[in-house]
């Protein structure tokens, strides 16, 4: 509706509702005078509404129109005043005021009457708004147009006092939010734990205690600035948060040496992420860890690293780290062997046990033999190498040296019994097959007091009178052979020359020598018992004769042809010689067949020759003729 006819609207109804009181218009020809002064307000906040009024002075029955004129970047109309003495109506007919009409329900009228009500827009400041009236007009019956022009008015104004009400619209604002950030949870999901706590140890005691009463005239427009910086200082320290959508490590285990340390890695993905990491650890006490990751072996034992989303605490990464002892030393074989294009496995020992077990291996000849990660050493040709093994954990190392050769098929030992001499050294003839094979034969004897053997050479020495088993060894071949080790001695009937294990010697400086009583052979008691490892005891004539041997014990009497034979457990048992033991000058003589196969040894003699050999153990047809020709030319 434009102003003319929002203008005739209301005088129309006004006027006819005069008519209707009774109340004669005004003639034509009437003059109409009216003052109208503009009133002033003053408002302390923007939030304050404050009422405009006009002083009006009229007379005659007439009705005015006029326009308010106010600044709208910086009011709002919040309502008209109405009152039963007059009419206020409103039309926007043009910027920057509002039309207002007066319908008057009395000849005369001078006060104040209230027109509108003002509020001052959020980011006014302070300062005086000027209000003034244009258009004045009056209006007679029947309405038609303005009859006369009321005088002017003067101005008025809205003035808006101190303190600067802008400054508390950004307090308010600033502690809304303080507070909205700080009892909201969904809020405070938006920003990082770290900035959120920084946020939370300042903002409690803000709340409690930093608030102002905006109704207290003391506070001044410093205070309010000074407070609504610091809320806007303590918000502003808020980072919104960038979720990470997955948390690792660079290792999920770890085995580490007593005191030493390892790094740990976290990623949080997307790179941009907000996200941190806070780290634990199951067991401090055996492995502890630093807010950067960083692990200490701290004792022997496990225990579990784990990171977390400090955002997202069911974000977690764990690591188990074993803590072992440090390593001391690592042993392995002196020498090895292994044949070409064969392969053996060398075993490291790395102590103590519980420290790290791990090795590394190194051939210093790959082209001779290769060794891999396992200790697996394979075999490429004819040589030696060193393999070399060292701790993962101490740098220890230990070496071995390897030879590498064409392998042994087969071996070949003697056949039969091998007769060896007490105290004589032979060397048996052992044969490796192939001829070219570089595996040497390993020598080891089943009873060393009887022979022993150089495990190298293969060398057999006798010690005592006795059999043995030497056994031969290439790779994985074994071979076997017997050997007799004999003591023996060898006399003549009359005669004081010997042989003693292949030795010349004399029965004894005083030219005792063997002789013959009824077919029987009288042989000298000391040399022979003595020379065939026995032990004598003979005091006098008057007790017994005692040689023992290997544990049995011939006890025998001058004159008596009762032998009594000792066996090892003191058993006694007497047999009948047909010869007595007989002294003559100094020397005893006892009938040497019954004594020594008492004695176990074997007793030959030769008629046609008169040679005497006693030998132990047993001695076959063949090495018996062996020893009398080797004492036909001595002994004569």
């Amino acid at each position: 509706m434009n102003c003319k006819k929002f203008v005739s609207w209301i005088l129309a109804i006004a006027l006819m509702a005069t008519l209707f009181m009774g109340i004669v218009p005004l003639s034509a020809s009437a003059a109409a005078d009216g003052h109208f002064t503009v009133g002033s307000a003053t408002a302390s906040t923007v939030d304050e509404t404050v009422t405009v009024t006009i002083n009006a002075t009229y007379t005659d029955f007439v009705s005015y129109s006029f326009t308010l004129n106010y600044d709208k970047t910086k009011f709002d109309l919040v309502s008209f005043t109405q009152h039963p003495s007059y009419i206020v109506g409103t039309a926007t007919c043009g910027t920057p005021g509002i039309f207002i009409f007066l319908s008057g329900f009395s000849n005369s009228y001078s006060g104040p009457i209230a027109i509108a009500e003002f509020k001052l827009k959020a980011g006014a400041t302070a300062g005086n708004y000027g209000l003034n009236l244009s258009n004045l007009s009056a209006y007679t019956f029947p309405v038609t147009n303005p009859t006369s022009a009321p005088s002017s008015s003067t101005s008025g104004s809205i003035t808006l006092t101190s303190p600067d009400p802008q400054n508390w619209v950004d307090y308010d604002a600033a502690y809304a939010a303080l507070t909205d950030a700080y009892t909201n949870p969904t809020e405070k999901a938006k920003y990082t734990a770290d900035s959120y706590a920084i946020f939370e140890g300042l903002v409690a005691d803000f709340l409690a205690n930093g608030a102002l009463d905006r109704d207290d005239p003391t506070i001044s427009q410093g205070v309010i600035d000074a407070v609504t910086n610091e809320m806007n200082r303590i918000l502003g320290l808020l980072v919104l948060r960038i979720p990470a959508t997955s948390l690792t490590l660079n290792k999920t285990s770890s085995e580490l040496v007593l005191g030493t340390a390892d790094q740990l890695i976290a990623t949080l993905t997307p790179g941009t992420t907000t996200d941190r990491v806070i780290w634990s650890s199951s067991d401090p006490a055996v492995a502890s860890v630093s807010s950067s990751g960083l692990v200490l072996a701290a004792a022997v034992g496990t225990a579990i690293i784990t990171a977390t989303n400090q955002d997202d605490p069911a974000m977690t990464a764990s690591c188990t780290v074993t803590v072992i002892t440090p390593a001391t030393g690592v042993t392995l074989p002196a020498t090895a062997k292994v044949a070409i294009g064969a392969t053996i496995t060398l075993k490291a020992t790395v102590s103590p046990s519980t420290a790290n077990q791990a090795v590394t291996w190194k051939s210093s000849d790959t082209s001779i033999a290769t060794i891999s990660a396992a200790g697996v050493v394979k075999g490429i040709k004819t040589g030696k190498v060193t393999i070399t093994v060292t701790t993962v954990d101490g740098n220890k190392t230990a070496t071995c040296v390897v030879t590498v050769g064409v392998p042994a098929t087969g071996i070949t030992v003697p056949s039969g019994t091998t007769d060896v001499t007490l105290g004589q050294t032979v060397l048996p003839k052992v044969t490796i097959s192939p001829s070219d094979s570089t595996e040497k034969p390993v020598f080891s004897s089943s009873d060393k007091s009887i022979a022993t053997v150089d495990p190298v050479t293969g060398a057999i020495t006798g010690k005592k009178a006795g059999t043995v088993t030497i056994t031969v060894k290439v790779g994985s071949i074994t071979k076997t052979f017997k050997v007799t080790v004999h003591n023996y001695v060898t006399m003549r009937i009359g005669y004081t020359k010997a042989i003693h294990n292949g030795t010349q010697t004399v029965v004894d400086d005083e030219g005792t020598k063997p002789f013959l009583i009824d077919g029987r052979t009288m042989v000298p008691l000391r040399f022979v018992g003595t020379r065939m490892g026995g032990k004598v005891k003979y005091t006098n004539a008057s007790e017994p004769i005692l040689l023992t041997y290997d544990g049995i014990t011939v006890e025998i009497k001058l004159n008596s042809n009762v032998m009594n034979v000792i066996d090892a457990d003191g058993k006694k048992t007497s047999v009948t010689i047909d010869v007595a033991a007989q002294l003559r000058g100094s020397k005893t003589y006892i009938p040497l067949r019954a004594v020594s196969q008492a004695l176990g040894f074997t007793v030959f003699y030769d008629d046609a020759t008169k040679l005497i050999v006693v030998n132990n153990p047993k001695m076959g047809a063949a090495l018996r003729e062996v020893r009398l020709a080797e004492a036909k030319p001595y002994i004569k």
